[in-house]
């Protein structure tokens, strides 16, 4: 992984932590009653999963990523 990639996968990492994952956090008691859209639950929580096991992230991301999943499997 080059400079660029690197600075762009923190980039995103930002993004996600800090805009993504509390709106989502913010509205997830839409997720109680959405059968119709499993597939794609899924794969948000499992891809939400795997980024709460990467080391770079700071303890604001990883405070949200916690505050996502706990709110998500509630």
């Amino acid at each position: 992984m080059n400079a660029s990639e690197n600075d762009m996968a923190l980039a995103v990492n930002r993004y996600i932590g800090s805009n993504v994952l509390p709106f989502l956090t913010n509205y997830s008691h839409f997720f109680s009653d959405a059968d119709h859209a499993s597939a794609l639950l899924d794969s948000t929580l499992n891809t939400v999963y795997r980024l709460s096991k990467c080391q770079s992230l700071t303890k604001g991301q990883m405070d949200a990523v916690s505050n996502f999943l706990i709110s998500f499997t509630k």
